[in-house]
């Protein structure tokens, strides 16, 4: 016996390695979950396999049991058994029969090169084994440990080993690695004790070897299924049946049959040992999470990894890689396998691609096939808040139309929009559009930051969303015109002259369109809301009237209101006049008149205040609730003479315009020149004085110069004469011979003149009458 090298790697890559001593038939490796263990052995070297518990028990084929301690632990990962020599390292894999048999199965895992994973369970030496049966008492002793027949049972007491190897190749019959078939069900031997052994090549082609050993010269027949080969057995005492090719027999639990004839032509049937034979490399179908079964990960699903369910031959291994990541998952006995390729191993986005599934059974046989996974975990949604109703802002007009919101999504998505309070579905068009409408009722109001949302499904469930604000500001903008304008809220002819200036408050940035009068001026209002506009003093009309005031604010979300004013205008006096004749009735101030005091008399814009210029005096006038003025002037305050002047008016009304008109005065306070015209009265008269009775018989003439245009009355002796008055300013009148009495008197004359404007001026003189005849002489 030898003693046979182990290692026992952990999921860590941890390495430990030991030795099953030479001198003791019965030894024990431990192991926990996750484990695997490599032995120094060939397949040869074991002779069957049984399960006990949870330990799996091994007999060599020098009679000695290894047990596995906790091999077969259903909790946590399963431990991989291993046999290894020159430089081959091959997986054994179980298959428990229905009536409790273990078989194991070999698979080529690794070969040694420069560097691979498996470096550390590979061993590059060989075994040195002796067949139990050339040790009787190592083979009693086993027996004895078996129990008799042994625990491995009557049906796994031999440790033969059958291979089929083959070149590797696709389709229903190729297989990568050499298929392994179950132990034999009984020791094969001849009866010269030569053993005989089933084995195979690695490299070879598929192919099924029996070999064994007997007389030298002897004929083999080698039956298995319904196929035999013929051969001899050689020099050496050895033969060997080779199937392969046509002569392999089909799948199927098989059993070698070997007839030997010696030279003498007896034939000696010997049972060989039973096997299976596996060309077929599992099928595999999947039934969630491809493109073949209608499966989708979107978003959601996608988070949790990408799983993949199906079915296949219990004990097969599957590969599945998906853009160069690789999972592996072993079928379960119910023929049914899950993989997962964890959250993270794979990218997401949007996209179909290749699926590579590589299955290989139990005994290695291998299939490749394909499907598509099909991800879609991307969505979008954006909302266009800064285009709602062109500028990002609603205002009152587009408040009570209605709003709509527009954004983007993917194609076919719903769209779950929200503006406030209200909500709408709606859905992209073939471009990634939307657009929701929301009536009035569902927009709200004042001046406020409404949020916008928008939720997005496309068609693989996958949801985005996003949010916004858009500005409600539908509150009108207040709008104010200053008061009093120009200080009173009247624009007097030197205001308008110097130009007018409105002003008022709205709210901060709005655009301010202000009317006076028809005319239109535009101003923005500064931070604090004032505003300001001129006008220039050709745009105000002149005259007295109220101007309209029209002001219209437009803020920044565009809400405009309106406010109307006026002002008064009053660029001029109105109806100042001085009334006809006004000064005495003919302005024309005659001494009667002046020695009364003069009164002068119109009319004025009501509310004004008037002066009044005689000459050089000026006295303010009285104007009454209905425009009419008066000013009075006393007697001294009214020039006398002879001269012409002016009254002038001067006017100031209640906006404080000033007029004034001028209006001639004639002053004429007496009658100019009259006097008596020694060449127009009687010679007598001038003479000396005297009228005698023939001067009276003739009457008296006489005459004088007075102010052209005056009358003169002569009153002679008491009675009154009109005379006559040339343009020349000479009067003249004659007394009559009747108007003189008769006698020696004194008369008296008296002129007695009215000049054009009523003033009046007389002179008299004395006259001596003597129309008596003298006495006689008086003779004494």
């Amino acid at each position: 016996m030898t003693a046979i090298d182990y290692v026992v790697r952990d999921s860590a890559g941890a390495i430990e390695r030991g030795v099953v001593p030479a001198d003791e038939l019965a030894s024990t490796v431990s192991v926990s979950s996750g484990q695997e263990v490599s032995l120094n052995l060939r397949q040869a070297d074991i002779r069957g396999y049984a399960r006990d518990g949870d330990n799996l028990v091994m007999e060599l084929a020098d009679g000695r049991l290894l047990t596995v301690e906790n091999y077969f632990n259903d909790s946590g990962v399963a431990n991989r058994l291993f046999v290894s020599a020159d430089g081959f390292l091959n997986e054994v894999a179980f298959v428990e029969t229905a009536d409790g048999a273990l078989f194991g199965q070999y698979g080529p895992a690794e070969q040694w090169g420069k560097w691979s994973p498996s470096d550390d369970l590979i061993f590059l030496g060989g075994t040195e084994f002796v067949s139990a049966d050339s040790d009787t008492e190592v083979s009693q002793l086993a027996a004895g440990l078996l129990g008799g027949s042994g625990l491995l049972g009557a049906g796994a007491a031999g440790a033969g080993v059958l291979a089929l190897a083959g070149a590797g190749g696709g389709g229903d019959d190729a297989v990568v690695a050499p298929p392994v078939v179950a132990a034999p069900t009984a020791p094969f031997v001849n009866d010269a004790a030569t053993s005989t052994t089933v084995g195979g090549d690695a490299n070879a082609p598929f192919q099924v070897v029996v070999s064994g050993g007997g007389e030298p010269g002897d004929t083999v027949e080698v039956v298995v299924g319904d196929q035999s080969v013929n051969t001899m057995i050689g020099g050496d005492g050895t033969f060997q049946a080779v199937f392969e090719g046509g002569m392999l027999p089909a799948d199927g639990t098989h059993e070698a049959v070997v007839t030997v004839t010696n030279m003498a032509g007896n034939p000696t049937v010997l049972d060989g040992p039973g096997f299976i034979i596996d060309t077929t490399p599992p099928e595999v179908i999947v039934t969630s999470g491809t493109q073949s079964t209608g499966d989708l990960f979107n978003a959601a699903a996608f988070a949790g990894g990408v799983t993949l369910t199906g079915t296949s031959e219990p004990g097969a291994t599957i590969d599945f890689t998906i853009r160069g990541v690789t999972q592996s998952t072993i079928v379960e006995s119910d023929g049914t396998w899950r993989v997962n390729f964890p959250a993270g191993s794979l990218q997401g986005g949007e996209f179909s691609t290749d699926i590579t599934i590589v299955a290989r059974d139990v005994i290695g046989n291998s299939n490749t096939t394909m499907d598509v996974l099909v991800v879609d975990t991307v969505n979008d949604v954006t909302i266009s808040t800064g285009v709602i109703e062109g500028d990002g802002i609603v205002n009152a007009a587009e408040q009570s139309d209605g709003v709509t919101v527009t954004g983007t999504a993917e194609p076919g998505s719903s769209v779950l929009v929200g503006l406030g309070a209200a909500s709408t579905t709606v859905v992209t068009d073939a471009n990634g559009m939307w657009s929701a409408d929301f009536a009035a009722s569902d927009v709200p109001t004042g001046e406020l930051d409404a949020t916008v949302t928008a939720v997005a499904t496309d068609g693989a469930g996958n949801s985005a969303s996003t949010s916004g604000t858009v500005q409600i500001d539908t509150v009108a903008n207040a709008i104010t015109v200053s008061h009093p304008i120009e200080g009173d809220d009247i624009i007097n002819g030197v205001e308008a002259s110097d130009g007018v200036v409105l002003s008022g408050t709205s709210v901060p940035g709005a655009v301010v369109d202000v009317t006076l009068d028809g005319v239109t001026h535009t101003a923005t209002t500064d931070t604090n809301g004032d505003w300001q506009v001129p006008f220039a003093a050709g745009e105000i009309s002149a005259g007295t009237y109220t101007a309209q005031i029209s002001a219209t604010s437009t803020d920044a979300a565009g809400n405009v209101n309106t406010v109307t004013d006026s002002v008064r205008v009053d660029t001029q006096v109105d109806n100042l006049a001085i009334g006809v004749g006004a000064v005495e009735g003919d302005n024309i101030i005659n001494a009667v008149e002046q020695s009364d005091g003069v009164v002068v008399s119109g009319t004025v814009e009501i509310g004004s205040s008037v002066l009044v210029s005689l000459g050089a005096v000026t006295v303010p006038a009285t104007v009454d609730a209905d425009g009419n003025w008066s000013a009075s002037f006393t007697a001294a305050q009214v020039p006398t003479g002879e001269l012409d002047t002016s009254v002038t008016v001067s006017a100031t009304d209640a906006a404080g315009n000033m007029a004034s008109l001028v209006e001639g005065v004639r002053i004429d306070t007496f009658v100019n020149t009259l006097n008596f015209d020694a060449n127009s009265t009687d010679s007598t008269l001038e003479g000396d004085g005297a009228i005698n009775a023939i001067e009276a018989l003739d009457g008296v003439a006489l005459g004088g110069q007075v102010e052209p245009g005056s009358s003169v009355i002569v009153t002679f002796d008491g009675t009154n004469h009109t005379a006559t008055v040339d343009a020349a300013g000479n009067w003249s009148v004659t007394v009559p011979a009747a108007s003189i009495r008769s006698g020696t008197y004194d008369a008296n004359i008296v002129v007695s003149a009215t000049d054009s404007v009523g003033n009046t001026d007389s002179i008299s003189q004395t006259v001596r009458v003597d129309t008596d005849a003298p006495d006689g002489p008086v003779v004494a």
